[in-house]
C-alpha cells in the first residue's frame, strides 16, 4: 500500500513510493484534473499548453497530455507519465512548473485534483 500522497493546491508532490507493479514497475503516472474559474477558460489552457511543451522536455518525462471534458463544466484533465519518483520530483520544482503554479493558482475553481499511481497492467 502506498504511504498518503501530501500534495500542495497545484499539486507538487511531498511523498510517493513505488510499489513493484511488473513491466512498468518504475514508472509513476499522474492523473490531475484543473476546473477554470468562468471567464478564465482560455488563459488556463494556454498555460497548461505551454506547461505541457516544456514538460515534455524533461529527462525521465514519459509522457504528458493534456485532455478538455467534452461535457459538463469545462475542465482539463492531464496524464503524465515519469521514468521515476526523481524524475517527477524534478518536474514538480522545474521553472516552468512552478511559473504555472503562480500563473493559475487563482484561477481555479477549485483545488487540482490530482492523483499519483503506479502501473498494474499496462498496455505496450
Amino acid at each position: 500500500m502506498l504511504p498518503p500522497l501530501r500534495t500542495d493546491r497545484m499539486g507538487a508532490c511531498a511523498c510517493v513510493a513505488n510499489t513493484p507493479s511488473g513491466r512498468n514497475e518504475l514508472s509513476i503516472f499522474v492523473f490531475a484534473s484543473v476546473v477554470p474559474l468562468a471567464g478564465h477558460e482560455a488563459l488556463v489552457e494556454q498555460a497548461l499548453r505551454d506547461a505541457a511543451a516544456q514538460s515534455r522536455l524533461e529527462p525521465g518525462c514519459e509522457r504528458y497530455d493534456l485532455f478538455r471534458a467534452v461535457q459538463g463544466e469545462v475542465s482539463f484533465q492531464l496524464f503524465e507519465a515519469y521514468a521515476d519518483q526523481a524524475a517527477l520530483s524534478a518536474h514538480a520544482q522545474s521553472a516552468h512548473f512552478l511559473a504555472l503554479k503562480e500563473k493559475i493558482g487563482q484561477r481555479l475553481a477549485k483545488p487540482l485534483g490530482i492523483q499519483v499511481s503506479t502501473g498494474v497492467d499496462i498496455a505496450a
